[in-house]
């Protein structure tokens, strides 16, 4: 695929305004707390946010910074990208770690049916990315779904021995109560 010059243009904008922001304590801090990403300029996740709004609905732009190995502009093309772009399974399937796996929610969950549609998708699932994002999606926007798939979501996390399943099942039950 050729990308157009304008994207280019665009991607290096962003590129260049999230550098600025560059915070070299903060990666070093997450590498040695075991989060992995090819290229890491340890800017806070709300300064991605914000940067990212400047290309809000850019759907190619976004597309084309999700396929990156900088942890900067995947979060950037989450918040860049429409509902209908993320709710494809190309971007489900692509997430990795759990900061990707919640800001995806985050940004999906503008839309109802986008959300639903993934979760419908991913309910069910043995990987363990896609149970995360599923409980996240009930956390997150809980009366969207019905009360038994939460419920089955949350007993089955329980039931893991997974502690960031565990944990988030905990976090919506307190949030239900």
């Amino acid at each position: 695929m050729h990308l157009s010059a304008e994207i280019i243009e665009r991607k290096n904008e962003l590129l260049l305004a999230l550098r600025r922001e560059m915070n070299g304590a903060v990666a070093g801090s997450m590498r040695d707390g075991g989060i992995e990403y090819g290229l890491n300029f340890g800017v806070s996740v709300p300064t991605i946010r914000s940067v990212a709004s400047r290309y809000a609905g850019d759907d190619e732009l976004a597309s084309e910074v999700w396929k990156s190995g900088v942890r900067e502009l995947r979060l950037a093309g989450l918040f860049i990208a429409t509902p209908e772009l993320l709710a494809q399974e190309a971007w489900s399937g692509a997430v990795d770690t759990f900061e990707v796996a919640e800001n995806y929610v985050w940004s999906l969950s503008r839309s109802e049916a986008a959300l639903r549609s993934v979760v419908a998708r991913l309910a069910g699932s043995e990987r363990l990315m896609d149970r995360y994002m599923t409980l996240m999606a009930y956390a997150r926007k809980p009366l969207w779904f019905s009360a038994e798939e939460v419920e089955r979501a949350c007993s089955e996390a329980e039931h893991s021995t997974e502690p960031a399943l565990q944990r988030v099942a905990d976090n919506l039950r307190i949030r239900l109560e």
